[in-house]
C-alpha cells in the first residue's frame, strides 16, 4: 500500500520537524506534513488497505517537494539572527471605549444586514422564489454562472467588516491569553461581532473562510501563549495535548463545514465521511492521475498559483491572463468525482516539474524567514499586525495537502482590504498588556 508507505514517511517528516521546531506543532514544516498526512490518513481509511492506491511515483513526488520545503525552510529560519534581550517582550492587547466598540458593532450588523438583504435578491435571480433557507444555494450558482456580485460598494465594506471581526477575535484571544477582565457589556459586543462575522462571511457561499479563521486564531492563541509564559520550545507531554487539542479542533471544523454544506445545498445527500475524503483525502487520489497526465498547455505563467494576484491586478485595470477559476473534475472511483489535487498539482501544471522544486524552495525559504523573525524577534513579531499576515501564510501551508491557497489566496482583494482594516484598527486601539518575562522556560 503506497499511501500507507506515504503516511509513515509524513510521519517521519512530522518528528523531523518537531525536533528542530522544540516541539512546535504550529510551524511551517509541522503544518506541511500534518496536511498532507491527514489527507492521506483519510484516504486510507476511506479506501481501505484494498482499495484505490496511489503510486509510488506519486508517493516520491510528494516526499521529494516536501524535502525541498524543509531543507529552505531551515536556511530561511537560519537567516534570521536572534536580536539580544529579543525574549523580553509583552503581548499587545487591544483596548477600545465601549461606547466605540458599540458604534463598531452596529456598523458591522448593518453591513451584514446589507449583504444578507443583497445575497438573497442575487440568488432571486435564478429562482424568484427563493428565501432565505435556501439562497446561499441559489446565490451560489448565480456568482458562479451568470458573474453576480454585491456591486463595488458592498463588497469592500463586507470585507471591511471582515476585517473588522478579525480584529475582535484577536481582542478575545489575548484577553483569554493574558486573563485580562473585561467588563460584560464588552464581552456581549465581542461575541456578537464574532457571530456576525461568521454570518456575514457565510453569505459568501464559501466555507475556506472558516479554515482562515480557525488558523487566525490558532497561530494568535499558539505563540501569545508562549510570549506570555516565556517559553521557547515544548515537551513531549505537551506535543502530544496539543495534537489532541487539534483533532478535536479538525473535528469541529468539519462539523461546522458539514452545516454550511447543508444551507449551501454543496453537500446534499453525502454522508459525513464521504464529505470528509472529497475534500481532504480525495486529493491525493486526484494527484495520482493528475501527475502523470501532465502535458504543458501553453497557459500564462502561473495562472493558477498566482489567480488572486492576476485578479487583483485585473481590477486596477491591468489586463492579465486570468481564467482558471475552478479546476477540472476528476473522476476518483467509487462514482466520486473531485476537483482537489493538493498544491503540488497546481505547480506542476503552472510551471512544470522543475519549477515544482523552485517553488517549494521559495515558499519554503520565505516562510523559513518569516517563521524564523517569529520565534527569535518577538518583540517586533508579535504585533497584531505581524501574526495577522503570518496567519494568512500558514493557512496556505495548512491547506496544501488539500489545494493551493498560499499564492493563489493570499494576494486577493479580500485579503489585501480586510489586512488594511484589522492594520489600522490595531494601529489606533493596540497597546502592551504585561511586562516583560523574567524568564525563558520549557512547557509543562
Amino acid at each position: 500500500m503506497n499511501v500507507l508507505f506515504l503516511i509513515i514517511l509524513m510521519a517521519l517528516l512530522l518528528l523531523v520537524a518537531l525536533i528542530i521546531d522544540g516541539g512546535d506543532l504550529v510551524s511551517p514544516m509541522s503544518l506541511t506534513a500534518i496536511s498532507f498526512l491527514f489527507s492521506s490518513l483519510v484516504a486510507l481509511m476511506h479506501n481501505g488497505f484494498g482499495g484505490i492506491d496511489i503510486s509510488f511515483d506519486t508517493v516520491f513526488f510528494v516526499f521529494s517537494s516536501i524535502v525541498f520545503f524543509y531543507i529552505f525552510c531551515c536556511i530561511g529560519k537560519a537567516s534570521i539572527r536572534s536580536r539580544i534581550g529579543s525574549t523580553d517582550t509583552r503581548v499587545w492587547t487591544i483596548s477600545i471605549h465601549t461606547y466605540v466598540l458599540a458604534i463598531l458593532v452596529i456598523a458591522q450588523a448593518i453591513i451584514a444586514v446589507l449583504t444578507i438583504r443583497a445575497t438573497l435578491q442575487i440568488a432571486q435571480t435564478v429562482n424568484a422564489n427563493s428565501d432565505y433557507s435556501d439562497m446561499l444555494f441559489y446565490s451560489r450558482n448565480a456568482y458562479l454562472f451568470n458573474n453576480a456580485s454585491l456591486g463595488p460598494i458592498l463588497s469592500v465594506l463586507t470585507l471591511a467588516a471582515q476585517g473588522f471581526g478579525y480584529f475582535i477575535t484577536y481582542q478575545v484571544v489575548s484577553d483569554f491569553i493574558t486573563h485580562r477582565k473585561e467588563s460584560r457589556m464588552v464581552i456581549t459586543l465581542d461575541f456578537a461581532s464574532i457571530a456576525i462575522f461568521f454570518i456575514s462571511s457565510s453569505m459568501g457561499t464559501g466555507r475556506t473562510f472558516l479554515i482562515k479563521w480557525v488558523v487566525f486564531v490558532a497561530i494568535v492563541a499558539f505563540y501569545l501563549y508562549m510570549v506570555n509564559n516565556a517559553i521557547i520550545s515544548f515537551r513531549f507531554s505537551s506535543v502530544l495535548k496539543i495534537l489532541f487539542l487539534f483533532f478535536c479542533a479538525i473535528a469541529a471544523y468539519f462539523l461546522l463545514f458539514q452545516l454550511l454544506g447543508y444551507l449551501t445545498m454543496k453537500t446534499g445527500v453525502m454522508s459525513g465521511t464521504d464529505m470528509l475524503y472529497s475534500y481532504s483525502g480525495a486529493s491525493l487520489i486526484a494527484l495520482d492521475k493528475a501527475v502523470p497526465a501532465y502535458a504543458y498547455d501553453g497557459r500564462f505563467f502561473g495562472e493558477e498559483s498566482f489567480f488572486g494576484l492576476y485578479h487583483t491586478l485585473n481590477t486596477l485595470g491591468i489586463s492579465v491572463p486570468n481564467n482558471i477559476f475552478h479546476l477540472p473534475m476528476m473522476d476518483i472511483g467509487n462514482g466520486m468525482q473531485t476537483n482537489i489535487y493538493t498544491s503540488l498539482r497546481t505547480y506542476l501544471y503552472d510551471f512544470g516539474p522543475v519549477g515544482v522544486a523552485i517553488t517549494q524552495a521559495c515558499i519554503g525559504y520565505g516562510t523559513g524567514l518569516l517563521y524564523g523573525a517569529l520565534r527569535k524577534r518577538p518583540r517586533t513579531s508579535m504585533h497584531p499586525i505581524y501574526l495577522f499576515f503570518y496567519s494568512l501564510v500558514i493557512y496556505g501551508l495548512a491547506m496544501q495537502g488539500i489545494e493551493e491557497m498560499l499564492l493563489r489566496d493570499l494576494l486577493t482583494v479580500s485579503n489585501i482590504i480586510s489586512f488594511i482594516v484589522f492594520a489600522v484598527l490595531v494601529l489606533m486601539f493596540s497597546n502592551h498588556a504585561n511586562e516583560p518575562g523574567a524568564t525563558v522556560g520549557c512547557a509543562k
